[in-house]
């Protein structure tokens, strides 16, 4: 039996089994896994880049990572979903520090017609350019928080797991981070 046929894709795909054939080198098992969570790391990064295409190397780079390390991957309370965002998250670290720049949420620009359609969906250019230069004056660490859970809608428990934290402490972060917008947004 093919191993796509034994997984019906419309449900939720069994990770542990998935992650239990790559470990012993099935590569579809993998393909799989990459399917399922390649579209949000290509999210997460491209809000962290300012290129499709560092995006989609930094993407093939996490990928490439995980497949090669897979063997020592092991369930202690982390995700494989967490391992994965991990992962992505130092490969972009990595790519900033060869580059000798800092990453940030708030320096994401496509080009001038893909930035103008969201502008579109705020209420003005100011509101948005201010939301933007404000989030970058989070710590890197707030805006992953944000970005996992407002943009990629991760759990909180998943995101402490990539962020070696605990859950309440993930969740102070994230409140917080949003306590400093507001503030700055609306200093009253």
């Amino acid at each position: 039996m093919h191993l796509f046929n034994r997984f019906n894709t419309k449900k939720v795909l069994d990770v542990t089994t998935l992650v239990k054939e790559a470990k012993s080198g099935d590569s579809k098992a993998f393909g799989v896994l990459y399917e399922q969570y390649a579209p949000g790391i290509y999210r997460f990064t491209l809000l962290k880049t300012s290129s499709r295409e560092d995006t989609e190397d930094l993407v093939h780079q996490t990928f490439l990572k995980a497949w090669d390390n897979i063997q020592y991957y092991e369930d202690r309370g982390a995700s494989f979903q967490a391992w994965l965002y991990s992962i992505a998250r130092n490969t972009v670290i990595d790519y900033y520090r060869t580059k000798k720049t800092t990453a940030t949420l708030a320096s994401y620009t496509r080009n001038p017609f893909e930035e103008q359609k969201i502008f579109e969906y705020t209420e003005s250019n100011v509101e948005f350019k201010m939301l933007k230069q404000h989030i970058a004056e989070l710590t890197h660490t707030e805006q992953d928080a944000l970005l996992l859970r407002y943009v990629e809608d991760l759990d909180h428990r998943t995101i402490a797991q990539m962020l070696l934290k605990s859950e309440n402490a993930t969740k102070v972060l994230i409140h917080r981070a949003i306590a400093k917008l507001k503030q700055k947004l609306d200093p009253r």
